[in-house]
């Protein structure tokens, strides 16, 4: 039985590894994207931010134009997010904005951009991240990130002393809420809270100037 039955041989691609350095301390990595990916992944759930942020690293590096990419740019961006790495983070957010420029993707990692600001305090950095969203950086933009934007550049304008375009951006996000107010998704929007009651801040910070 089985007489003259050759067995069958599979050339697979041989698996590269790499040691990469962080700082003093070396590991020894699987160069492959789709494990790379996968371990990454797996560091985020399980909150270990800086080394999902290497393994997302090391996938925009060394496979930065492949399949994973683009998703790994954003990712990789949003551990240093988590990571309180915000500077390190802004960088690879605009990479992956630039890399999708005017899509919904772009749209979220400009958003993040302006996230990362403000944690660092940099607010005209931040407002300037949100007028890219509200250009709109993509056409599909909805009310309630509108809404969103325009009371976030008017807290950024707020903290710069701009006091006139912040009381604008407020008064854009209450207009966006009353154009919608039907929406389900409105009720309760802490940002129309926030822009009535900086609104009312503006106006008592330029009487007691008088």
């Amino acid at each position: 039985v089985g007489c003259g039955v050759k067995p069958q041989h599979i050339d697979m691609e041989p698996m590269h590894f790499e040691v990469v350095k962080d700082g003093e301390k070396a590991t020894l990595e699987t160069m492959d994207p789709a494990v790379l990916f996968r371990e990454a992944g797996e560091a985020f759930k399980k909150e270990d931010y800086d080394t999902a942020a290497r393994k997302y690293g090391l996938i925009v590096e060394h496979f930065g134009d492949g399949r994973y990419g683009v998703v790994s740019r954003f990712n990789g961006a949003l551990s240093l997010e988590r990571a309180g790495r915000y500077e390190e983070a802004i960088v690879l957010y605009e990479s992956a904005a630039k890399r999708t420029s005017g899509s919904k993707d772009a749209h979220d990692a400009i958003f993040r951009i302006a996230t990362c600001a403000e944690r660092l305090e940099r607010w005209q950095e931040a407002a300037d991240a949100l007028t890219r969203v509200l250009a709109p950086e993509w056409k599909g933009i909805v009310s309630l990130d509108r809404l969103e934007a325009f009371a976030r550049r008017g807290s950024a304008r707020h903290a710069l002393g701009d006091l006139a375009r912040a009381e604008r951006d407020y008064k854009s996000a209450l207009a966006t809420y009353k154009d919608d107010i039907g929406n389900p998704a409105m009720t309760g929007n802490r940002w129309v809270s926030l822009s009535q009651f900086q609104v009312g801040e503006i106006y008592r910070e330029l009487f007691s100037a008088i």
